[in-house]
């Protein structure tokens, strides 16, 4: 048994194989106790512990302190709540902060105070529980695994990590991060007013109760097709560069805004052969004006608002059975004839027709709205050359899927109408 005793600098100290005493003191120190039943103190200072093999005493002390498994040779679990440790013996851990877990399958739990874990490789739980904590599934991109964190109540924060992972903020206003590689991650806010980014794959951003922001134009990926869920309060939507699903439904009305970036939701078409493939974002739950009150009524914020000036019929040119049209408070509708005479009954079949009809027709920046099976389709061109050889289109169009919109507006109040920001 050997005594190992620091200063009031930063220390790094490294005990034996055998039983250790080891005294950090003051200054930020880093204590190591190899094996034995080590009994580790680390003082004053922003400490950290490694029992290493043994049933060890681990005291942080004053300061922000981490209990550090990430030398462990398996998984631990570490309970900070009950000031246990176990995995590579049976540890007590007192007046501990954070915990660094193992490179292995750990389980980590916080207690009520503002914690820190750290779950490293392998498939990890992490539980916040009280406090602002601030959760990592993992850092190595290529052996991390599915983890799960919970923050639990209070403000917390929680970072995802490569494989599927499942983040839940729970209550508390929380900040959640998806990965910023191609793997899926859940990310779920809960009650409270919660910030969710999504990653670099097919997440799925799921706000709860409250008002939320939901963001997966967070890494700036031009490919991941992510789905994101509003719930009751006032939500923000931003999609990234590819394909999303927007589902606002709610049960207590509220506005909530969808934001369509430049270069979001491109209308993609094979120009030869007609058919219309789906690459634009669609949203579900989104609620018109009703004429009466602006409370409740959702906004499409898009690049530039230049609503269509109202005609009553014009011979275009020609895109498979679409020949003409007219447009009224910015909703277009067309004829298979050349002069104009009543509006198509259009079917999802038709819609390659149609956006050929319009790229043919209309010049940067205007912005209509028609009706086609049931939903309603948002366009505005992008003013750019469309080329047969060039997909996809950097058209913008959105999809509002179960709604038939009337009119096209920039104040919320006319019934029917799609409300532009």
């Amino acid at each position: 048994m050997a005594i190992y005793k620091g200063d009031n600098t930063n220390n790094t100290i490294t005990g034996s194989i055998n039983a250790d005493f080891i005294y950090g003191y003051a200054g930020n120190d880093k204590l190591i106790g190899l094996g034995g039943a080590d009994y580790i103190d680390g003082g004053d200072g922003n400490d950290g512990l490694e029992g290493g093999e043994g049933n060890d005493t681990l005291i942080g002390g004053n300061g922000a302190d981490y209990a550090d498994y990430s030398s462990a040779t398996n998984g631990i679990t570490a309970n900070l709540t009950m000031g246990k440790a176990f995995g590579q013996g049976l540890d007590t851990l007192k007046t501990f902060e954070d915990i660094k877990g193992s490179q292995f399958d750990d389980t980590l739990i916080g207690d009520g105070g503002a914690n820190a874990l750290y779950g490293n490789d392998g498939t990890d739980k992490l539980f916040g529980l009280d406090g602002n904590d601030v959760l990592h599934a993992g850092f190595n991109e290529n052996t991390d695994g599915d983890d799960i964190l919970h923050g639990g109540k209070g403000d917390d924060t929680l970072y995802g990590s490569t494989g599927k992972d499942r983040l839940y903020g729970d209550d508390g206003d929380d900040t959640i991060y998806g990965y910023f590689l191609f793997d899926t991650n859940m990310l779920f806010g809960g009650n409270g007013n919660d910030k969710i980014y999504g990653g670099s794959g097919n997440d799925w951003l799921d706000g709860g109760e409250g008002d939320d922001i939901l963001d997966d134009a967070y890494t700036g990926s031009m490919w991941n097709n992510s789905t994101l869920k509003g719930g009751n309060g006032k939500d923000v939507f931003h999609g990234g560069f590819a394909k999303d699903k927007i589902i606002m439904t709610e049960t207590i009305a509220a506005t909530d805004i969808v934001i369509i970036n430049l270069l979001d939701s491109k209308l993609k078409v094979d120009n030869i052969m007609g058919k219309y493939v789906n690459g634009v974002d669609t949203i579900t739950g989104f609620t018109l004006s009703n004429g009466v009150t602006i409370k409740g009524v959702d906004q499409l914020d898009i690049q530039s608002i230049n609503i269509a000036a109202n005609t009553t019929g014009v011979d275009g040119v020609n895109a498979g059975i679409i020949r003409s049209h007219a447009i009224k408070n910015g909703i277009i509708s067309f004829d298979d004839a050349n002069t104009y005479s009543s509006a198509l009954d259009l079917t999802a079949g038709n819609l390659g027709g149609v956006f050929k009809y319009l790229q043919n027709n209309f010049g940067k920046g205007e912005t209509f709205a028609f009706t086609a099976a049931g939903n309603t389709y948002l366009y505005q061109d992008d003013g750019s050359f469309h080329e047969a050889s060039i997909i996809p289109d950097n058209d913008m169009v959105v999809q509002l899927n179960g709604v038939t919109a009337t009119n096209l507006n920039t104040n919320g109040l006319a019934a029917g109408g799609i409300w532009l920001v």
